[in-house]
């Protein structure tokens, strides 16, 4: 039974609280991951032993829409100094970066890679060490062993669509889910607007708390129940390009759920495809409403990814 001080999660290994990662810079066996999207940010200031990795590196290198091959990861990691026996901290300034290294980590069998709970927002609005010191790590031997029960292809979806045992989780924003930006003609993600059919539609900000850690368990849990999840039920989650999405898989086995899978290939690949899709109309005003705070939310995460990139500079004055 997982007590209260672990925040009620079924696997609350899966996170690193700060100060547990505070205790452990000096841990030769600990590597660090810095994902945040901009380069710069991490060069001006990142945790002290973190190595950077923008997301996009964690995809093929033949049109990055689908994970690294076991040959390409291999390479990637063991270059960041990574090896099988490492303990792994993926961090971030929003959230959803680093589940997409979290999740690639997870289905290529490392089995000891956790979140920082907060990421760099809260470890930086704690005082805690920040340098410019760039490690140089030594190559480490990583092993490949690809998982089969995390992943969902395009087709396996598409065969999934109608099966009352599978439910299928769109975690983008509203904007995305009913097709607005498209209809606007605004068609650089995808040339088409609008959601996989029968897809329920939770934006992943939603798992979060304003200091961008994981609400507590109960609160997801009545949160997800209430939109119709089943967690004795199969889940395919899928976003724009499978990094939001990687982080509700992280967050639903985090309160116990296993039959999750990420559709890696998600929006891009789907909406660029002849496979159907659902626009809709917004059903209602609260719906309505739930885009508005959507895009705000958007927005406040921009503002917060800024802001945290000056914080940390200050903090090296």
């Amino acid at each position: 039974m997982a007590s209260a001080k672990t925040g009620g999660y079924t696997r609350p290994e899966m996170l690193a609280e700060t100060d547990w990662l505070l205790e452990r810079l000096d841990d030769p066996n600990v590597r660090i991951i810095d994902c945040r999207d901009e380069p710069a940010h991490y060069d001006s200031s990142h945790i002290p032993g973190a190595v950077y990795m923008n997301y996009k590196k964690t995809k093929t290198k033949d049109g990055g829409l689908h994970v690294l091959t076991p040959e390409e990861a291999a390479k990637t990691f063991g270059e960041m100094g990574i090896g099988d026996d490492n303990e792994v901290v993926v961090y971030d300034d929003v959230g959803s970066y680093a589940g997409r290294v979290w999740w690639t980590l997870f289905h290529l069998g490392h089995q000891n890679v956790r979140i920082l709970n907060g990421g760099w927002t809260k470890w930086i609005a704690e005082g805690k060490p920040v340098t410019r010191e760039i490690p140089k790590p030594r190559f480490a031997t990583f092993t490949p062993r690809p998982r089969n029960d995390d992943m969902a292809t395009a087709d396996e979806l598409l065969q999934k669509l109608n099966d009352p045992n599978t439910v299928i989780f769109d975690t983008r924003s509203g904007v995305e889910y009913f097709g607005i930006l498209e209809k606007f003609g605004y068609r650089e993600r995808a040339r088409r607007g609008g959601h996989v059919p029968s897809a329920r539609w939770v934006n992943w900000t939603r798992s979060l708390e304003r200091d961008h850690t994981i609400k507590p368990a109960r609160e997801l849990n009545e949160m997800f129940r209430r939109e119709g999840f089943d967690p004795h039920k199969e889940t395919i989650v899928y976003c724009q390009s499978a990094a939001r999405s990687g982080h509700q898989l992280f967050t639903l086995k985090l309160l116990g759920y296993d039959n999750v899978k990420n559709y890696d290939g998600s929006w891009k690949e789907w909406g660029n495809s002849d496979r159907p899709i659902q626009t809709k109309p917004m059903p209602s005003r609260a719906t309505a409403g739930a885009v508005a705070v959507g895009v705000f939310a958007l927005l406040a995460l921009t503002a917060t990814f800024y802001a945290a990139g000056r914080a940390g500079r200050r903090l090296l004055r």
